[in-house]
């Protein structure tokens, strides 16, 4: 049986540090936070997140047909993740690159457990949950959790490494050029992999970290087992409102100015720069 109540906040800051730090107990989370974001037209949650798993879907091969099975059959709340391979299962491509994680293509969740706060309506926090887990269970737990994050979580001293020494660097740079003057591609955003190992990071931690830093309005944390996700983003890559799809990303864009003069001169900057105009049409055909 599911049961939904609400409850009053009296400090939201405080409310997701606890959520955060109580998230270390849970096996499968998903936490999704817009930090009081201001400009967001389009968002509806100030806080989402899911704990538990009443059901899951986590696949290598046949990715969509197995999460719409799930998505007919529960017809709840769903979270989780689409990996960039799934790309393989859309058109005829194919991927060289060395898989350092060994993740799933794709992940999602039925959580036992959601908690949400919507945006303009920050003084309440909604729980719902499934039997045997009742929301004032859940809220009381919250409640009574003291979020010790102190300190950084990265121990002293690591130095990252990079999956490309110099040359190798500059050998896919020179081939990505030739690409460009053979015409196979116009624009190409080059990605290197860092990374450390043998380490032992709390991931939890290490969200709490990013987060109080970057404030991002797109912050995300997913934990499925051994296997972390940290997001702090500034871009809404796709929304689905009903019938229209929005996305927000910020190549090609520029700040607002302090005045309709600023704004009409930074519009006329973006307007004639090559660059900016390149990165804008390239982003619009990525999407």
């Amino acid at each position: 049986m599911r049961q939904c109540r609400s409850f009053e906040l009296i400090d939201l800051s405080s409310f997701k540090a606890k959520m955060q730090y109580w998230s270390q107990d849970q096996s499968v989370c998903c936490i999704l936070d817009s930090n009081e974001y201001p400009d967001d037209k389009f968002g509806r949650y100030e806080l989402l997140a899911g704990f538990g798993k009443r059901q899951t879907v986590k696949v290598t091969d046949s990715a969509f047909e197995a999460l719409r099975e799930l998505q007919e059959q529960y017809q709840d709340w769903m979270m989780g993740y689409l990996s960039y391979e799934l790309k393989n299962e859309l058109e005829n491509l194919r991927s060289a690159n060395t898989d350092m994680h060994g993740a799933p293509k794709l992940c999602f969740f039925i959580p036992e457990i959601v908690i949400w706060i919507e945006k303009g309506k920050t003084e309440t926090c909604q729980i719902e949950c499934y039997a045997p887990h009742s929301p004032e269970e859940i809220w009381d737990a919250l409640e009574a959790t003291e979020a010790t994050f102190s300190g950084s979580c990265i121990p002293e001293g690591l130095q990252l490494q990079c999956v490309l020494n110099r040359q190798a660097y500059l050998n896919c740079v020179n081939s990505i050029l030739q690409h460009i003057i053979e015409g196979d591609c116009y624009e190409l955003n080059f990605c290197m992999q860092f990374f450390l190992e043998e380490i032992d990071v709390d991931s939890s931690c290490l969200y709490h970290d990013l987060n109080k830093i970057s404030k991002a309005p797109f912050a995300a944390f997913l934990k499925w087992e051994d296997l972390s996700i940290i997001c702090g983003s500034p871009e809404r890559f796709l929304q689905k409102s009903g019938q229209k799809l929005i996305s927000q990303p910020i190549k090609g864009t520029i700040s607002r100015g302090n005045n309709l003069e600023d704004d009409l001169r930074q519009k006329q900057f973006l307007l004639h720069d090559p660059k900016e105009r390149a990165e804008n049409v390239m982003i619009t055909d990525l999407v």
